[in-house]
């Protein structure tokens, strides 16, 4: 992690300039918001997820790294050295709800991404959206926090 005066915040996403749902434009919501703040000491950039492992490198050189909940972000996250936080936005991720409530077998691709959640957890921060998935990552992860979107979070 490189220090200097500002605190660099990198986010991670799909394409905002073609906003497709709710993650988005929660992002969207973000980034408008620390720009109306309008302090000089944060640097914050967005990147595209479709770029994959050569974000590594880049994203080394930020204190906090802001990644949707996106597959293509789980394999980099333990080779990233800053402070991430995961935006866990479907209600059914994991399908941990559609298993609890109606006996739905995991498939075995859920299984995995399961257990290496599992596995990297304590390095992240989640939001999430629903007391549900609250209750499930809070075991998982460093630090869950519940904000639904109709949430004003400033």
């Amino acid at each position: 992690m490189v220090r200097d005066d500002k605190v660099k915040i990198a986010f991670v996403w799909s394409n905002i300039r073609k906003p497709i749902g709710g993650a988005e434009y929660f992002l969207i919501d973000v980034l408008d918001y620390i720009r109306s703040l309008k302090i000089a000491n944060i640097a914050v950039s967005v990147y595209d997820i479709a770029y994959g492992f050569s974000l590594i490198k880049e994203l080394n050189n930020y204190d906090i790294v802001v990644m949707y909940s996106l597959n293509d972000a789980l394999p980099i996250i333990p080779l990233i050295n800053a402070s991430i936080m995961l935006d866990i936005h479907s209600p059914d991720w994991l399908l941990y709800f559609r298993e609890k409530t109606y006996g739905i077998k995991p498939r075995p691709e859920t299984l995995v991404k399961r257990l290496w959640i599992k596995t990297i957890g304590r390095k992240i921060y989640c939001r999430t959206l629903n007391l549900f998935d609250c209750n499930i990552f809070s075991r998982i992860c460093k630090k869950t926090f519940l904000v639904p979107n109709f949430i004003d979070t400033s």
